[in-house]
């Protein structure tokens, strides 16, 4: 019903898409995330500019007619893309990267991180980045530190129990991959 009522607010499909595609490529939707961070950042007396950081990866389901890259993630057993998302110490989106499912979580974040090189310089505040046990390969936390100066300190569970436990640092992120996932279920009822 709600897809019914927005499909007639947007007659015009193709146009509102072009326009949609303009911005994602003139970086408008990434200014727009940057400054709504930053401006809930100082809302809440903290710095514009986050000084840890937290990253993670989610797979998802993909539907059979899209365009972009998709393929298997072995470990989550999930066809489709992944996610690599880093977010600030309250969830905020710091920068998204999509891949096919079976880039690793490292190649990955260095794609993320590549991406993210220009906003450096808004950013400067950035030191520390915790991570999941996916990321704890020396090559890899070698390679962040002498490039960017950051440091990826891994956070793992600390006991061994199958239920869900909430995991200190790391559970912000969770929550965004959350929110995220309800936005994708809406959307797909529209």
């Amino acid at each position: 019903m709600l897809g019914e009522c927005c499909r007639g607010i947007f007659q015009l499909g193709q146009t509102v898409y072009t326009y949609f595609q303009g911005w994602r490529d003139q970086g408008i939707w990434e200014g727009i995330n940057r400054e709504l961070r930053q401006w809930v950042r100082l809302r809440q007396n903290r710095p514009s500019s986050p000084s840890p950081a937290i990253i993670e990866t989610q797979s998802v389901k993909t539907g059979s007619l899209t365009k972009i890259a998709s393929g298997f993630d072995g470990g989550k057993k999930v066809k489709g893309r992944k996610r690599h998302i880093l977010v600030d110490t309250w969830g905020g989106v710091v920068m998204v990267v999509v891949t096919a499912a079976y880039v690793s979580d490292p190649a990955g974040a260095g794609q993320l991180f590549k991406k993210l090189q220009p906003q450096r310089r808004r950013l400067q505040r950035l030191v520390l980045i915790w991570a999941d046990g996916a990321y704890r390969g020396q090559d890899f936390l070698k390679w962040v530190f002498h490039t960017y100066r950051w440091i990826i300190e891994v956070v793992l569970r600390q006991d061994q129990q199958p239920e869900f436990r909430v995991v200190p640092k790391r559970w912000v992120v969770e929550r965004t991959l959350g929110w995220l996932h309800s936005l994708s279920t809406f959307e797909q009822r529209l």
